[in-house]
């Protein structure tokens, strides 16, 4: 702001008490309230109440309006017949105040600016926002207001365009001097041509889509078009989201008269390429997508080539979208909430358009916060609120600190609402019942869920540390942080309807989703790995402590620290496999200390077997490398006997040159050269330096002699080079020369040992046989070594070579000699096949030499596990690659890391192998007879189907465990083992299935919501053979796990698609076929303005953290026409992250309609209650594993049994078989019916073994 504002404003203040009011420093006193503002504008509209006559039934209009459909309709021709009362109203920007003369004038508060004439309000464009509730007609509405008020006194227009004749031609210049420039890219005349009248170029008549009958002025070019005015237009453009684009068409012929409107479906330019804006305006509906709307942007303002250079003239015109040529008379916006986001493309396209009316359709006009309004607000240009600054300043943030007057009075002058509790008398709507079931995982999806919380909960505090202590919307937070933020939350979420929902756990399959046994043996590999991992970090810390003591001359310590690695290595060694190096560093090092026979150290009868298994671990080692190197040796040698063989054979090497000598004296050197060059196009890239140099026969006859030179060179240096490293060991020397230039290099490699030497040789070779080349792509310097390095990139392909290929060409012309010449013909043969077997001789080769370089990395790698930590010898300069020398002075502090490592490595060594032997417990599976597979170990009772497992492995009867969780306090000692485990690591396993607990069997191994959503399906069909249902998800995939197993059960199914013509495919399948259950369809897509009535059942896969989403959802079935019932469905997973937001989305909604939704925008602060509470067995981070000598810790309290009460809810929970809701959890019937159903009227759709609340 300018400094004379400035101090206009302080001037204002001081003298008249005028001022900006300010709400910065103010937090919010006002939480929005939605169903208030709905009441408000209602109140505001009954105050003055437009007549309702019997003319608003059009005669067109073929279904009878409902009395709250003729208020909506008169409301609406209202706005845009009536003439703006503001006219003449002060700008609400502005202020008037006297001066002390009594002369009038006008003061803008923000911005510091005084006038002496009045400014006045702008006049509104006319329009407004149809937001009567989902399922109430709106379509109906908005045709009956089309048909009501159509556009009066259009300007008539007659034909006048210049046609292209030979006439004219002669008469104005030569066809050559016509500039010509069509849509097609074509420059022929064909005779019926038509020219601009602004910038004069040339078109096709039938590429302008023009027709004849067109009321045009004068013609212009698609560019001219544009850029000219608008053209007047009684057309109405209705824009709809891509799902419901068929039902707009649908819905216009059931409800209209056959020929009473004209409609064009309107594709966008990619696809009709250009529609003359004319033709647009001639119809009286044109109906699009928002999809397209978005792709038209692309389109617009784009530059007219005429008048402008280019270095290559254009072929074709690009062709700018019509849309924006025509001066709309009403334009639509079906589901309107897709524009709220003002800077997405479709919003900046919709605002583009002219329109005398604008309208905005939506059931859900808020979809979160009250602020989402300001997006319908821009779209219809209502001023001044149409810019953000004035909208929060005049509307909203006075708003939220109870000044409530100016935003009712805005909104209820744009906005109609008719709410369904209201009109339930008119639309005769059965009632809706809403049913939500509490489902329990089973044991392996408890602990792949358990896994993600750790991880997750972890990652999402890590986020949201920078918020903590704020409530910061997560609207207002950049959409790339947020997506870093809900991440976790997202896969908390995919894991509990199915595991391989979770993006990035498993490889996503195709064909067949992942059952739970497939699932259980992923685990169990999962869990075995990451065991060896703690495994080897337990043993590499004690290494490293027997190192610092070595230094401290502790050998009796360094020596315990050894044996103590044998010990943990021996009592893992069933069930995890031992790392061999670091088994041989602690046979080495051990050995050599006890040949010190220092004073205080025992010895033990394996000592004197400690250099006997050094030597077998290392023979193993350099065995298994030297088998490797053998096999790979022996297949290069069969196919290298081939070639000699074949060699043998091969008597004539200048064959090609007699050939080439008899093409030129038969004079058919062009078309062998032309051949030559045809061949070589997709072989050759350096085609200058190579391909030019093929004009003549003398030159094909240099270049292929060079080139088999070169061959016989490489391939002679090869094999020289293989022969001294193949069939023996690598030397020490070798292996130091290798290790210092290219296997662990200090700086950079040298590439000047055998190994680099060989590997040079190969490549070599390799450019010759294949068609390779390199390139340099970086370029490093040294300074201070004068070295000098180019990084280069080969590229090429496997097929034939260069020489390969011209030898082919000289070859393929033998038979067109002459005479015949059957020695050059056989000879020419034997080459080509050994060109073929040394292509299939190289991989080999490759192979043999990879193999070489791998031998001599695992002597690298057997005599670096021997080395230990140890002090810089005198004179010796650590650096970063002697990672194994530490300085004196840091012993102690990497000797207190070490051994804090220690402690950390083992607990979590304790805690994996619990969970591993938990999932491996979980495997085992009883037999036909129901016998059990063992027995528990105190009370030799078969364990049927369920028993616990302690974290050492050792298993007990339920009836045992309960014993000695009862005489224990939070710690259990196995009775086998004496291995202490925590109450909550207390593992429960189970082996009986759901489909023999409830009476539906299902076909398949699924996850336990997908199971119950193919049980609710196939209970429905049995209640009811003719009800469909929806089944609603946020997540593809999750949808696709779902559809395979529907059809795994033989249930027919429909998936909505974002492909258009199939969606309107399954969607007419869905509603006409009977044998179709189900249609699967996205939450974000699926639940905008259709009309599914035919079915009867909504199933909610995971709770929808949009409630206007979630209402959508539901007003997909309870809308007008629907004659049945129906029923919600809601599925919930206990104890996990979903029971606390269904509690968290309910605290909002409680004791209140469905209806009364208030500002349900998530915060930090609900991410933070999300994750901060200990859900049911809920994984132990890793850094804050209990020792074992930790003191008692309180668990949290159970609800459900006495062993859970002591277990401190464990997995022992399950053997309850009461269940006690969650007291946030306890909802009413569904707002949307106004009477309560009796479950003698309705179906029973509960699940056995699930918890289900109306």
């Amino acid at each position: 702001m300018k400094k004379t504002s400035v101090a206009i404003q302080c001037l204002m203040q001081f003298f008249y008490g005028l001022q900006e009011s300010s709400y910065n420093n103010n937090p919010s006193e006002k939480k929005p309230d939605i169903e208030e503002l709905y009441t408000a504008v209602q109140e505001i509209h009954a105050e003055k109440p437009l007549p309702v006559t019997d003319e608003l039934q059009h005669e067109s209009l073929l279904p009878q309006l409902r009395e709250y459909q003729k208020k909506a309709v008169a409301w609406m021709l209202n706005q845009e017949k009536r003439e703006d009362n503001r006219e003449g109203q002060l700008h609400p920007l502005f202020v008037e105040f006297k001066t002390l003369d009594g002369k009038v004038l006008y003061y803008n508060k923000y911005g510091g600016i005084i006038v002496d004439k009045k400014p006045t309000v702008v006049t509104m464009t006319p329009g407004g926002i149809l937001a009567d509730e989902m399922g109430l007609g709106k379509t109906v509405e908005v045709l009956s207001c089309l048909l009501l008020n159509p556009r009066q006194n259009l300007p008539q227009w007659t034909l006048n365009f210049h046609a292209l004749t030979s006439a004219n031609i002669k008469r104005n210049q030569n066809i050559e001097e016509i500039e010509f420039q069509c849509i097609c890219g074509t420059t022929e005349f064909i005779g019926n041509e038509i020219q601009c009248e602004f910038c004069g170029i040339w078109l096709h008549y039938d590429c302008i889509d023009c027709d004849e009958d067109l009321n045009i002025c004068s013609f212009l070019c698609p560019h001219c078009q544009v850029g000219s005015d608008p053209i007047p237009s009684g057309a109405t453009l209705i824009v709809t989201p891509m799902s419901i684009h068929h039902q707009w068409l649908e819905e216009i012929k059931k409800h209209l008269q056959k020929g009473s409107v004209k409609v064009f479906v309107y594709e966008g330019v990619n696809k009709q390429s250009y529609v003359h804006p004319c033709k647009l305006a001639s119809f009286d509906i044109v109906v699009t997508t928002y999809q397209t709307l978005c792709k038209e942007l692309n389109y617009v303002d784009l530059p007219h080539s005429i008048g402008k250079k280019f270095r290559q003239p254009k072929r074709f015109m690009t062709v700018p979208s019509p849309l924006v040529a025509v001066q709309w008379w009403r334009i639509c916006l079906d589901e309107a909430q897709m524009v709220e986001c003002t800077s997405t493309k479709t919003a900046e396209m919709a605002s583009r358009l002219t329109a005398l009316n604008r309208w905005c359709v939506t059931g859900t006009p808020i979809q979160k916060n009250i602020d989402d309004l300001y997006g319908l607000f821009l779209f219809l240009e209502v001023d001044p609120y149409w810019v953000q600054e004035w909208w929060n300043k005049l509307l909203y943030k006075p708003y939220l600190h109870g000044i409530k007057e100016p935003l009712f009075k805005a909104i209820a002058s744009v906005l109609w609402r008719t709410a369904k509790k209201d009109v339930l008398n008119q639309i005769n709507i059965p009632c809706q019942t809403e049913r939500i079931d509490l489902l329990s995982f089973i044991p392996v999806e408890e602990h792949f869920y358990r896994r993600q919380y750790g991880e997750c909960s972890k990652d999402a505090m890590k986020q949201l540390s920078k918020y903590r202590g704020n409530t910061t919307k997560l609207s207002d937070i950049d959409r790339k942080i947020l997506s870093r933020i809900l991440q976790p939350l997202v896969k908390l979420r995919q894991a509990c309807c199915h595991p391989q929902a979770v993006r990035g756990e498993f490889q996503y399959m195709n064909k067949e989703t992942m059952s739970m046994e497939e699932l259980l043996e992923s685990l169990i590999k999962k869990g075995t790995i990451e065991c060896e991992e703690t495994h080897r970090q337990a043993i590499s810390t004690r290494h490293g402590l027997a190192g610092i003591s070595i230094i401290n001359d502790q050998l009796a310590d360094a020596v315990n620290y050894y044996r103590d690695v044998l010990s943990v290595i021996s009592e893992h060694e069933k069930y995890l496999r031992v790392d061999n190096l670091q088994l041989l560093h602690c046979y080495h090092n051990l050995h050599e200390i006890l040949q010190l026979k220092s004073d205080g150290i025992s010895h033990s009868l394996e000592d004197d077997k400690l250099p006997k298994k050094a030597d077998d671990i290392r023979n193993k080692l350099t065995s298994k490398q030297m088998c490797i190197v053998k096999e790979e040796s022996d297949n290069w040698m069969k196919i290298k006997n081939k070639i000699e063989d074949l060699e043998k054979q091969f008597e004539d090497p200048e064959w090609w040159s007699k050939t080439i000598d008899l093409i030129e004296d038969q004079n058919k050197s062009e078309a062998l050269l032309g051949k030559i060059h045809d061949e070589l196009e997709s072989v050759d890239k350096d085609k200058a330096s190579f391909i030019d140099h093929i004009s003549t026969l003398t030159g094909l006859k240099y270049i292929v002699h060079n080139k088999l030179m070169a061959f016989t060179s490489a391939r002679t240096k090869f094999l020289n080079c293989l022969k001294k490293h193949n069939g023996r060991l690598p030397t020490s020397s070798e292996i130091n020369e290798a290790v210092s230039c290219c296997i662990r290099p200090k700086s950079f490699q040298l590439l000047t040992c055998s190994m680099c030497i060989l590997r040079k040789e190969i490549e070599e070779y390799e450019t010759c046989v294949y068609s390779v080349n390199k390139i340099g792509i970086l370029f490093f310097d040294y300074a201070k070594t004068d070295h000098d390095q180019v990084l280069m990139r080969r590229y090429g392909n496997w097929g034939s070579g260069k020489l390969e290929t011209l030898l082919k060409c000289i070859a393929n012309f033998i038979p067109f000699l002459y005479r015949e010449n059957k020695d050059l013909d056989e000879q020419s043969a034997i080459n080509l096949k050994l060109f073929e077997l040394y292509r299939k001789e190289y991989p080999l080769m490759n192979k043999l030499v990879l193999s070489l370089r791998e031998q001599v990395r695992v002597y690298d790698e057997i005599s670096m596990c021997m080395t230990r930590l140890r002090l810089p010898y005198p004179g010796e300069k650590r650096d970063k690659d002697s990672i194994n020398v530490i300085l004196p002075h840091e012993c102690s502090s990497i000797e207190t890391q070490l051994k804090f490592d220690k402690k950390q490595a083992d607990n979590n060594l304790k805690y994996k192998l619990g969970q591993l032997f938990y999932l491996q417990n979980l495997a085992k599976k009883t037999d036909t007879d129901n016998s059990s597979p063992t027995q528990c170990i105190i009370c030799f009772e078969a364990l049927k189907t369920e028993w616990a497992v302690l974290m050492c492995g050792h298993f007990y009867c339920l009836s045992c465990m309960d014993l000695l969780v009862k005489r224990s306090v939070n710690y259990v000692k196995c009775a086998t083992c004496r291995h202490t485990t925590h109450h909550n690591d207390i593992n429960h396993v189970s082996t009986v299935s759901k489909n023999e607990i409830s009476g539906l069997r299902i076909k398949g191994s699924h996850s336990t919501k997908v199971s119950t959503i193919v049980r609710c399906l196939m209970k429905m069909r049995l209640e009811d053979p003719t009800a469909k249902a929806l089944v609603f998800s946020t997540w593809q995939s999750v949808l696709d796990i779902i559809g395979k197993a529907l059809a795994c059960n033989d249930i027919k199914y429909c998936l909505l698609t974002s492909a258009k013509k199939e969606a309107q495919k399954n969607l007419y399948q869905f509603k006409n076929d009977s044998d179709v259950v189900a249609l699967l369809l996205p939450v974000h897509s699926g639940c905008n303005g259709l009309n599914l009535i035919e079915a009867t059942h909504v199933i909610l896969t995971e709770p929808i953290l949009n409630p206007a989403q979630e209402l959508q959802a539901i007003g997909r079935v309870h809308r007008i026409g629907q004659k049945k019932p129906t029923v919600i469905h809601r599925f919930f997973i206990k104890s996990t992250i979903e029971e606390r937001m269904h509690a968290m989305l309910s605290n909002v909604k409680k004791n209140t309609p469905v209806t009364d939704r208030h500002d349900t925008t998530l915060t930090t602060a609900d991410l933070f209650t999300l994750f901060g509470e200990t859900p049911c067995r809920e994984v132990i981070p890793e850094d804050d594993v209990l020792a074992e000598n930790s003191t008692s810790i309180p668990t949290t309290p159970s609800v459900r049994s006495e062993i859970q009460q002591r277990c401190a809810m464990a997995a022992l929970s399950r053997l309850s078989e009461s269940v006690i809701i969650h007291p946030d959890l306890s909802l009413n019937n569904s707002a949307t019916n106004s009477e309560t159903t009796s479950e003698s009227n309705q179906p029973d759709y509960s699940l056995p073994g699930s918890t289900t609340l109306n």
